[in-house]
């Protein structure tokens, strides 16, 4: 990973501290994340001119698919379970 993303050769990063080591495995980390989500903004907006988003403006369906400031809450399995049994007593 650290050689593909800095060109080093394996007897540089064989020799590193392991703090640095650290530093440069999570900074990478955190590079790669960043990278995934500006790609999957740019299928989002391809997504969204074509019609996956309905009703919704394009803030609230990039919200609604995690990837704006304001991601939608992650539900629990006790709410889940709960929406299921409210579900199955209205039919």
């Amino acid at each position: 990973m650290i050689q593909a993303r800095y060109s080093w050769a394996d007897d540089i990063v064989n020799t590193l501290p392991f703090a640095r080591f650290d530093q440069l495995t999570k900074s990478i980390a955190i590079f790669k994340r960043e990278e995934e989500k500006a790609r999957m903004s740019e299928f989002a907006f391809l997504a969204f001119q074509l019609g996956a988003g309905g009703t919704k403006n394009f803030g609230e369906y990039f919200n609604s698919l995690g990837l704006g400031e304001h991601p939608p809450e992650v539900m629990s399995s006790r709410d889940i379970a709960a929406l299921q049994k409210l579900s199955k007593e209205k039919v």
